[in-house]
C-alpha cells in the first residue's frame, strides 16, 4: 500500500475514533446518572450538608428540625455489587417523563382543554349575576345592567377561546417537541 493512502486511511480512522467517543460519552453520563438515581431510591445514599445556610439548586433539600440544606450522595458501589442490586430490584426506574410539556404542566396540558366548557359557563353565570345585582340595587339603571352582562358574556367567551387556544398549543408543542426528541435520539 502507497504511502498517501496509508495516511489517508490513518487520518479517517483516527476522525471515526473521536467520533465514536464523544458519542459513547453521553450515554457512559446517562448510565451514570441512572445509576445514582437507582442508588438513592433504594436508600443508598448519605447526606451531603451545605456549609452555607441559603438554599442553591445543588442541595435542593432542607431538614424540618435544624434547617440546614443538604443533598443526597449515593454510594460508592462496584460493579458486581451494582449488577446485583440490579437483579434484585424489581420496582420500575422513572428518572423523569418522556416530555416536556409533562415536565413542565405535570400532565396538565391534556386536561387544560376540557376547562374551558365549565371557563365559558362560569363566567356567563357570573356576568349574569352581576347584571341581576346591579338592576336590584338600583333598577333605574337597566341598560347599564344589561351591558355589563353582555360584556361579562363576552369576556367569558374570549377567555374560553383564549383557554382552547393554550390547550390546542400546547398539545401541537407536545408533539413537536417529542418528534425533536426522537430525532435527537437517532
Amino acid at each position: 500500500m502507497q504511502d498517501f493512502v496509508e495516511k489517508f486511511i490513518a487520518e479517517k480512522q483516527a476522525e471515526l475514533g473521536e467520533k465514536c467517543e464523544k458519542a459513547l460519552a453521553p450515554s457512559e453520563e446517562a448510565a451514570r446518572t441512572e445509576r445514582e438515581a437507582r442508588l438513592i431510591r433504594l436508600g443508598m445514599c448519605r447526606k451531603e450538608y451545605s456549609e452555607s445556610q441559603v438554599y442553591s439548586k445543588d442541595y435542593p433539600y432542607q431538614e424540618r428540625k435544624t434547617g440546614k440544606f443538604y443533598r443526597l450522595a449515593a454510594f460508592a458501589v462496584t460493579d458486581e455489587e451494582y449488577a446485583a442490586i440490579c437483579r434484585y430490584d424489581d420496582s420500575a426506574m422513572e428518572l423523569r417523563p418522556e416530555k416536556l410539556t409533562d415536565r413542565l404542566f405535570g400532565k396538565r396540558a391534556k386536561n387544560y382543554r376540557r376547562t374551558t366548557v365549565w371557563r365559558y359557563l362560569l363566567g356567563v353565570l357570573i356576568s349574569l349575576f352581576a347584571g341581576v345585582i346591579l338592576y336590584l340595587i338600583e333598577s333605574d339603571y337597566l341598560l347599564l345592567s344589561v351591558g355589563v352582562a353582555i360584556l361579562g358574556i363576552i369576556h367569558a367567551h374570549l377567555a374560553a377561546v383564549q383557554t382552547y387556544a393554550a390547550g390546542k398549543t400546547l398539545e401541537r408543542a407536545e408533539h413537536l417537541i417529542a418528534l425533536a426528541e426522537k430525532k435527537k435520539d437517532t
